[in-house]
Formats: structure tokens, C-alpha cells, sequence
């Protein structure tokens, strides 16, 4: 089994990616940016009746290691209520509670970082077993990279027989600029034979 990660949830073109998701069964964990889930509370609440998971990722996407501690904790924590009440209109327990820093930014070195650490377990946040490790936060282990990669067969050149594979916590984008690129690399990885399960 891998495990799809959609970070930066949810786009202007995110039901369309949802409905996809639902037609294939396919559970993925949703990061969400604060900011843009506000107001589209019900969505998100219908993306957890499809299966999916929503994870904090952060209120405004900023880079931790720029912002004080107690700016660090406001972003996590104003998510962290939002995707509560999403979690309580779907009536769901939400458990999982998972944490992925915007660029994996995991604050300043030395000592902020490992605050940072406490502050997710304070709140609940742990990393996915899937993924091991002692760290609150959540990290992935196949980058689609489609971000940083203009031109889409490259993207698409970054998956073959092997890669991503069984055991790999995959992360993708909902971006409106990568929109198309998405359905492709899901429908690849399929073809390469991956199963998908939730990460928990």
C-alpha cells in the first residue's frame, strides 16, 4: 500500500479533484491551509465522508523558521480549531490528528524546532505510523515535485516501475496550475500496479 498527501487544500478546482477521488475510492490525507478552508467548511466536511483525512497545514502557509514561537503556535492553532469544526459537522472523531509544516519548514534550528515538536504533541499531532520516526510533524517519502517542474513530462518522469512504491507517503498539490498534471500521475501510479490505504 502507499499513501497519497495532497498538500495546500483546497484549491478554486478542488471539488474536482475530490469527485475524482471519490469515483476511485482512492483515500488520500487533504493538508489544509487554513485561510483557504474557511467558509468552505461543508466541502471539506463531504471530503471527510468520502474517506479522506484532513490534516493542518498551517493557517497562511508561512515559513515557521521567520515567525516568533507564539506566531508559530497562532498558525497552527487557528487551523487546528477550524478543521475541529469541520471534523465535528461530518460527526467524526478526528484521529488522526496529523501536522505538515508548509516547505518543511520545521522552525528555526536548535532550540525553536524542538518546541515547535512539543507544541504539535501538545495538541494532539503525531506522525503517521506509515511514516516512523519520533517527530509530531508529518514528512513524505516520494516528492512529485510538480511544483517546482514546468514542463509536465518531467513530472511525469518521476514515476516509473519502482518509484513511487509500496510504503511510500507521496506527496502531490492541489494547485490550480498543476490541476491537469494531478489526474495524470494518479492515473500512473495506478497503472504502475500502487494500492492505496489511509494513512493512520
Amino acid at each position: 500500500m502507499a499513501y497519497l498527501t495532497i498538500d495546500d487544500v483546497p484549491s478554486r478546482l478542488f471539488a474536482e479533484k475530490l469527485a475524482y477521488l471519490e469515483e476511485l475510492r482512492l483515500p488520500a490525507l487533504l493538508f489544509c491551509v487554513g485561510e483557504q478552508a474557511r467558509g468552505r467548511e461543508d466541502e471539506l466536511a463531504e471530503a471527510l465522508a468520502s474517506g479522506c483525512l484532513l490534516g493542518n497545514h498551517s493557517y497562511s502557509h508561512p515559513r515557521f523558521s521567520e515567525l516568533s514561537i507564539d506566531a508559530c503556535r497562532r498558525e497552527i492553532e487557528r487551523t487546528d480549531a477550524l478543521l475541529q469544526s469541520i471534523y465535528d459537522l461530518a460527526g467524526l472523531a478526528w484521529e488522526p490528528k496529523l501536522f505538515r509544516f508548509p516547505y518543511f519548514d520545521r522552525g528555526a534550528a536548535g532550540r525553536d524546532a524542538a518546541r515547535l515538536q512539543l507544541i504539535l504533541r501538545e495538541l494532539g499531532y503525531r506522525a503517521p505510523a506509515a511514516q516512523g520516526g519520533d517527530r509530531a510533524d508529518t514528512d513524505c517519502s516520494f516528492d512529485q515535485k510538480e511544483y517546482c517542474l514546468d514542463d509536465p513530462e518531467e513530472v511525469y518522469a518521476r514515476i516509473d516501475a519502482s518509484h513511487p512504491g509500496p510504503g511510500d507517503v507521496i506527496l502531490i498539490h492541489d494547485h490550480e496550475k498543476s490541476h491537469k498534471v494531478f489526474f495524470e500521475c494518479v492515473d500512473r501510479y495506478r497503472e504502475h500496479g500502487l494500492r492505496f490505504d489511509s494513512v493512520t
